[in-house]
């Protein structure tokens, strides 16, 4: 539990949950374009107050590319 927090806060933290991805720092907003949770979160705030930093189809494009590379085929 300790362990999953460790990587899970500071991604919530990078990923524009609590502060806009365009007020972070240059070196915050690199690592956030590696988070999904940061397009989800950029989805979710446009659905409430129309602000965004990312185009709305980038943001539905890489959530689904997140979605699916990740994906093996296991061959048994």
């Amino acid at each position: 539990m300790m362990l999953s927090n460790l990587v899970r806060l500071p991604v919530i933290f990078i990923s524009g949950v609590f502060v806009h991805v365009e007020e972070l720092p240059a070196w915050g907003r690199i690592i956030s374009f590696v988070s999904p949770v940061t397009y989800v979160a950029d989805l979710t705030r446009f659905a409430f107050d129309q602000s965004h930093f990312f185009n709305i189809i980038t943001n539905v494009v890489i959530i689904m590319l997140f979605t699916i590379l990740p994906r093996e085929e296991r061959l048994e």
